[in-house]
């Protein structure tokens, strides 16, 4: 989920955005 992985789905999507939309 977005609110337990807040900072990490920040990183993620600033690298990797279509993983965090997958996520």
């Amino acid at each position: 989920g977005v609110g337990n992985n807040d900072q990490k789905v920040l990183v993620l999507a600033a690298t990797n955005t279509p993983y965090a939309l997958d996520q």
